[in-house]
């Protein structure tokens, strides 16, 4: 069993090694590649960035957004004691279904 657990952290780790190592380096550019080209005119990096704020932001609203409305409309009584109490049952469920998971279901 052990020896299963520690492929299941090796064969990520490894892989994540090997992409690390082949995407490090960046691809060598030349000429006006270098710049960026938007809207008829060279735009500077930080002008065409996105803050992570914004994409975590964005990503939170389209995709949990069914989730969300029905967290509000099926358990959502104002109390915020309530909230606690539903993420502390949730912890338990994912801490035992973890234990059941490794431990093999007791087998």
């Amino acid at each position: 069993m052990v020896l299963l657990v520690s492929l299941g952290m090796l064969l990520p780790a490894a892989i994540f090694a090997i992409m690390y190592l082949k995407m490090r380096r960046p691809a060598e550019v030349e000429g006006d590649k270098k710049w960026i080209y938007a809207c008829g005119e060279y735009w500077e990096l930080e002008r065409m960035a996105v803050s992570p704020q914004s994409l975590f932001w964005a990503v939170w609203r389209k995709v949990f957004v069914r989730l969300y409305n029905a967290l509000i409309e099926k358990v959502h009584s104002g109390v915020p004691s309530d909230w606690l109490i539903y993420m502390i049952i949730i912890l338990a469920l994912a801490v035992l279904a973890l234990s059941i998971v490794v431990t093999g279901g007791g087998s």
